[in-house]
């Protein structure tokens, strides 16, 4: 029988900051799944500020490298290696991750290497010189990893097309989404007048208020369901296009029936009592909203964008999902959830989501032997 046996160590995160994002929700996340397993964390940064810092486990150990940028840590990196000595490294982001490849060669430490891949890659803006120096240093550095972690297969194929990275390189482990405590949350006390008993449905958009997201297309779906039900639109987030999105919604004539009360602590409390939730956007890696709202029981309904959602929803069997950019056939689904038609994933589905489930994965690729 083969056996496995897991190795001690000290596994060590690196980010820019700790700023609300995708990609550092599901660190600071891995980082409590390892912790519980009585693993010692550190969380390297290069500047110890964002929200999520108080999200981390109290057991890991931040580390400051109290920098304005992150083409200022190759040093400092090099220098935290040689000193910590580090097992297992677990990066993400495209720049951190360059230079922890960087300073790994530097610090001739033998540790291992796992970066993480968040977003489709090739559809995000740079200018022309930018994204093309991007595409060489990515092809050129990335190899050099132990392990190439992406958040979805859609993820994983962008990059292989995108870097010419061999597909057999690339491992998907889904986000640890799904935490211990989450149906607490779910069922918290929630005072909005919108949710209390014989008030019309609401329908629910979370999410930073930019360009990817796109809530200019929920909101011209949702005007276009105002037509003939009665429901109400809330959106949680906060972002650069809250200007705009207000004036389309005051062009609307709709402004008593659309929300956007910026961001709350505590989002599962909606979703758990909202009648659908809706993911608009143009791009995404694995958009964590929609996994929330389907684990607080919340039907889902999503643009068919890079990617992510179509892996969540299993090809559309365990949510609505529409084509990007069409007003009227989310309109439709968002209809067809209020009649009642929505559709659910079975429990064991979920599981590859929670967190246990994703801290396992790691521990199987990084840090055991044969």
């Amino acid at each position: 029988m083969r056996m496995t046996h897991i190795l001690t160590s000290r596994v060590t995160f690196f980010l820019p900051n700790l700023a609300v994002g995708g990609a550092e929700r599901a660190l600071v996340n891995l980082a409590a799944g390892f912790a519980r397993r009585g693993f010692e964390t550190d969380f390297v940064l290069v500047k110890a500020e964002g929200e999520l810092l108080a999200n981390l486990p109290v057991q890991a150990r931040v580390v400051d490298l109290n920098l304005s940028s992150t083409y200022a840590c190759l040093y400092p990196l090099t220098r935290y290696l040689r000193q910590a000595r580090p097992s297992v490294v677990i990066s993400a982001l495209d720049l951190t991750n360059l230079f922890m490849l960087i300073a790994r060669q530097f610090s001739r430490i033998p540790l291992k290497l796992a970066i993480t891949l968040h977003s489709t890659i090739s559809i995000q803006y740079r200018p022309f010189i930018k994204k093309k120096l991007e595409k060489i240093l990515l092809g050129w550095f990335y190899p050099a990893a132990d392990e190439i972690v992406a958040v979805s297969r859609g993820v994983a194929e962008d990059y292989c097309r995108y870097t010419r990275l061999a597909p057999e390189r690339v491992r998907v482990i889904y986000n640890p989404i799904i935490l211990p405590g989450l149906s607490q949350q779910c069922h918290a006390h929630l005072e909005h007048p919108w949710f209390q008993p014989g008030q019309p449905p609401v329908i629910l958009g979370v999410g930073r208020l930019t360009f990817p997201k796109n809530f200019q297309l929920l909101i011209r779906a949702f005007r276009q369901v105002r037509e003939n039900h009665l429901c109400r639109l809330l959106i949680l987030g906060e972002g650069d296009q809250r200007p705009e999105l207000e004036a389309l919604a005051a062009d609307t004539g709709l402004q008593a029936e659309i929300s956007m009360p910026g961001a709350v602590t505590n989002p599962y409390a909606y979703m758990s009592r909202a009648a659908g939730l809706v993911l608009s956007s143009r791009y995404e890696g694995l958009p964590t909203v929609m996994v929330e709202a389907m684990a607080c029981g919340c039907p889902v309904i999503s643009t068919d964008c890079p990617s992510g959602p179509r892996e969540i929803l299993n090809d559309g069997q365990y949510g609505y999902l529409v084509p990007m950019d069409d007003a009227t056939s989310l309109a439709q689904a968002i209809i067809r959830t209020l009649a009642g038609e929505a559709r659910r994933p079975p429990a064991e589905w979920l599981q590859q989501f929670e967190l246990d489930y994703a801290t396992g994965q790691y521990i199987q690729l990084l840090l055991t032997r044969s």
